[in-house]
């Protein structure tokens, strides 16, 4: 089964998405970038699945079916292919202070181009900055750069870039990155 999704907004959800402000779809070198977060509809979970189960990214089908439900945006090409998908979770560093967004991302290999990742990221913030006024909601979004190639001058600039700072390593000595939304 082909990874690919019609162009209809509509078909991205399954009921309006429980958001507090639309998200309006992003564009970037020919390829649709959705906010899908809290809506997605079962089609597309199915091509979610198959899409992290084909390309490797993900390889427990379980863990493919969970991690859709965690979906925030999908990014798609000309040919309505899913090239690329953002997720998060609700947690809370190690030391147990403010909750916080921990952000994944899986970007297609053939796809893998030049501002993409940075793209996405920015559809997320903005549709994750929705959230910030409900009491008790997460204050920003945490990346632990689990990719060596996060590591690098260039990507880290992008990381900053989007409002980003260093917080440290991990045990295992990937780096921790907070983007904190205004109050």
């Amino acid at each position: 089964m082909a990874s690919s999704l019609p162009r209809s907004a509509a078909y991205f959800y399954e009921r309006k998405p429980a958001v507090h402000k639309t998200v309006e779809p992003l564009g970037f070198k020919g390829l649709s970038i959705f906010w899908v977060f809290a809506g997605v509809a079962p089609e597309l979970r199915v091509r979610l699945i198959r899409f992290w189960l084909d390309n490797g990214a993900i390889r427990d089908p379980f863990e493919a079916w969970r991690r859709t439900f965690e979906v925030t945006c999908v990014a798609v090409d000309g040919a309505e292919e899913i090239v690329a998908v953002s997720s998060v979770y609700a947690g809370r560093l190690e030391d147990g202070g403010e909750p916080y967004w921990f952000y994944r991302t899986f970007v297609r290999p053939d796809c893998r181009v030049t501002g993409l990742s940075p793209r996405v990221l920015q559809q997320t913030l903005a549709g994750l900055a929705g959230y910030v006024e409900e009491p008790g909601s997460p204050r920003g979004v945490i990346i632990i750069a689990d990719n060596a190639k996060l590591e690098r001058q260039g990507a880290l600039r992008l990381i900053r870039r989007q409002g980003f700072e260093y917080l440290g390593s991990a045990p295992l000595g990937n780096s921790i990155w907070r983007h904190h939304f205004p109050a």
